[in-house]
């Protein structure tokens, strides 16, 4: 019985891993703002840099602090971690699409959703000195308790 454990254990742990269902408890390093709740959690909207390579461009986000919410489920079911959202900025600095592609639940997927929708973006780029432009771009926004 030990052994069965053990081996379903080894099989589904990595892939639960892998698919973002448990955290591996390594410490993501984020570029970007840092807001606290009046709970005293942390939210830190901007880009999260990995080994994964997201990309160099650069955006700044001027966030519209009446929409920073860290959802009370979410903090009573003790969740936290990255949610994660691509954009597509139009060159007037206007949202045309937006879309979680990671989430973490209890509220936090939509609060961020509702938090980028009413922010603004100046996308800068290496590739057009500078200029603003018309591109995808992700953003994370981390929950932390």
């Amino acid at each position: 019985m030990i052994n069965l454990k053990s081996t379903i254990l080894t099989i589904l742990l990595p892939l639960f891993v892998l698919s973002g269902c448990v955290s591996t408890n390594q410490t993501a390093s984020f570029k970007g703002t840092e807001f606290f709740t009046e709970t005293g959690s942390r939210v830190i909207v901007g880009e999260l840099l990995t080994e994964q390579g997201f990309p160099v461009d650069h955006i700044d986000i001027k966030v519209n602090k009446e929409f920073i919410n860290y959802p009370q489920v979410a903090q009573r079911a003790g969740i936290e971690g990255v949610v994660r959202l691509f954009i597509d900025v139009s060159e007037q600095k206007k949202i045309e699409k937006i879309r979680v592609t990671r989430g973490i639940g209890g509220g936090c997927d939509e609060a961020a959703l509702n938090l980028i929708r009413n922010s603004e973006f100046i996308v800068t780029s290496k590739k057009t000195n500078n200029n603003t432009v018309s591109e995808r771009y992700y953003i994370s926004v981390l929950y932390e308790l």
